[in-house]
């Protein structure tokens, strides 16, 4: 498959990092871009109303809280902030007086700061920012896409937030397996079958899962050029028609290689039968997909 913008090059997944402790997710964002917090928190859902995390904004604080001890009590639980930058959050004197030089002591404590570009701005001049890696990856700005292609990039971005927080399919694993029997995340979504369709709109793929148990499953993926490679993949939800799926390339069934390189991780949201999102490497490149599952094999 062909990664990235701009180039040839063909890679993969790796494992997400362990859990530290802290699984709070604060979200950083101007009330002008409310829109944009409603979009990300209704993706984020998906792993929030399982209890594996707990998304905060300042929209929890009750007319008459004391504002200040809130934003500390929240930031001192969290193990992730996430930044929604814009011309209104550049611009708002609260957010850089108040906010991010909280950010920025918890920061270096340990809490990861990540900045999500929802529309465009400079906010390389803003040397905070400058210095962190922000999302969508690529340099691309979330507005700039369309709808689909924004719901996309928003469901990559859970994935790489609960990569972080929860460890990629190990941990949801063994956190399943920990709640007992009756615990039922990803047991009702069924991923067996054949799912065909395309990367980046122009290499057509197929993913054939054929092993599956509550929270993770096996198979193939297959590209148009005869490269044929292993998956290892979890399921994140309790839906039995809507979840995120994430997965990784673990090695090659196929004498052919096609210069693909076993790097990188696929984040996709599964409605229905249809499955969309982003392929990311750990080289720049990146890259969107859109699976439907086969006819006649719906379980």
């Amino acid at each position: 498959m062909v990664r990235g913008s701009g180039t040839g090059r063909r890679v993969r997944h790796s494992n997400g990092a362990r859990a530290m402790g802290r699984e709070r997710i604060f979200v950083s964002y101007s009330h002008k871009d409310r829109g944009w917090l409603e979009r990300l928190t209704e993706q984020l859902a998906v792993i929030e109303r399982r209890g594996l995390v707990d998304v905060w904004s300042d929209d929890r604080i009750a007319v008459g809280d004391a504002w200040r001890p809130s934003i500390d009590a929240a930031l001192s639980g969290a193990k992730i902030a996430v930044l929604l930058v814009s011309p209104a959050f550049l611009a708002s004197k609260y957010i850089w007086d108040e906010e991010m030089p909280r950010i920025k002591a918890h920061a270096a404590q340990g809490m990861e700061a990540l900045p999500l570009i929802v529309r465009p701005c400079a906010w390389q001049l803003e040397g905070d920012l400058a210095s962190l890696q922000a999302r969508p990856k690529g340099g691309q700005v979330l507005s700039l896409g369309s709808e689909s292609q924004i719901d996309a990039d928003l469901s990559a971005f859970v994935g790489e937030l609960a990569s972080k927080i929860l460890g990629l399919a190990g941990s949801i694993r063994d956190r399943a397996l920990e709640a007992g029997p009756n615990d039922s995340v990803g047991e009702r979504f069924d991923a067996r079958g054949e799912w065909r369709g395309r990367y980046n709109n122009r290499v057509n793929i197929l993913l054939t899962v054929d092993g599956q148990d509550r929270t993770s499953f096996t198979g193939t993926l297959t590209y148009d050029d005869g490269v044929v490679t292993r998956v290892e993949g979890s399921i994140h939800g309790d839906g039995p028609r809507d979840c995120t799926v994430m997965f990784r390339e673990v090695r090659f069934l196929s004498a052919a290689t096609g210069g693909v390189d076993l790097e990188g991780e696929y984040h996709a949201q599964v409605s229905g039968d249809s499955m969309r999102g982003r392929w990311t490497g750990h080289r720049g490149l990146s890259g969107v997909f859109e699976l439907q599952r086969a006819r006649n094999q719906g379980r």
